[in-house]
């Protein structure tokens, strides 16, 4: 049964949301913590009191003075009174100073006892203070993986863009118009699709940005995606990709220095996601702060 109440636990439950604000995750500084704890149910005056030991000197004086009986049996020995009797007198008188001593000695013991007994029942609620520390430190972390776990996975949630299919067996000339409707979705309200029917030319074009499907099986490469970004350019708009299966490496290299958007869509699920930080940006802000983004940078 826990020794702790309530309100012990609330001091702990304090103690370590300070230390985990301060980035420990450990229960370093649990003394100073546990100090009032102890104080309320056995407090004591600070100080180790004076331990008196089991006194030896009578029997010191016993051996070092065993001269004296056999010097007084010396002396009385006409009167009948031996060696021996004066020996055992001797050790007998000893005795007596002996746990004389020894009694006198255990009563100055009692602060001492009193405190060892207080320290041992602190030390215990001392132990019980750090196993539970340590078990709601573990729960701390479990917690905040966990935390970290669903933030991570609402982030990538919040990344992509729902309610835009899903669509079952999506025809390429579909995925246009997914692409035009997830552009919309995005801010650019006059997103359309081209008219022009050729794979290789824009899908998709709004006022500030031309737009490109892939509806392929392979990764796209860096070809195409120079294209779209050469084609940009020469409309004065911002080039946008978007490809069923992903991109090759080093198209998503060349993205990256050149500012295009590259999406992964998933039709039959109806999620768009961002492959480069512009295009992360775009879903979370909209394809509009993106183009002012560029506009002022040039």
């Amino acid at each position: 049964m826990s020794s702790l109440d309530a309100e012990d636990r609330e001091l702990m439950l304090r103690f370590l949301h300070e230390r985990w604000d301060e980035g420990g995750r450990d229960i370093q500084g649990w003394e100073k913590a546990v100090k009032p704890i102890l104080d309320k149910y056995y407090p004591h005056a600070d100080g180790q009191p004076r331990y008196y030991g089991t006194p030896v000197w009578p029997v010191v004086v016993c051996l070092l003075g065993l001269w004296v009986p056999f010097l007084l049996g010396t002396w009385f020995g006409s009167q009948g009174y031996g060696k021996t009797f004066f020996v055992l007198l001797w050790l007998i008188c000893t005795g007596v100073i002996y746990f004389c001593s020894r009694s006198i000695a255990e009563q100055r013991n009692q602060p001492y006892v009193r405190w060892s007994a207080i320290e041992s029942q602190r030390s215990k609620i001392a132990s019980e203070f750090v196993r539970e520390a340590q078990s709601m430190l573990g729960q701390f972390i479990r917690d905040d993986a966990e935390r970290k776990r669903l933030k991570a996975a609402e982030e990538f949630e919040r990344r992509q863009v729902r309610g835009l299919g899903p669509i079952q067996e999506c025809t390429p000339r579909q995925a246009e118009r997914l692409a035009a409707l997830w552009m919309q979705h995005m801010g650019e309200s006059d997103a359309v699709v081209s008219q022009a029917t050729r794979d290789g030319g824009i899908d998709v074009e709004s006022s500030n940005f031309v737009a490109e499907v892939k509806h392929h099986a392979k990764p796209v490469g860096p070809v195409p995606v120079r294209s779209l970004h050469g084609v940009a350019m020469s409309r004065g708009k911002v080039g946008v990709f978007f490809s069923r299966r992903g991109y090759t490496a080093s198209s998503v290299e060349f993205a990256r220095d050149a500012g295009l958007l590259l999406f992964t869509y998933n039709p039959e699920a109806g999620t768009l996601r961002g492959l480069t930080k512009v295009s992360e940006y775009a879903l979370e802000n909209g394809l509009s702060s993106v183009f002012r983004r560029v506009s002022e940078s040039e």
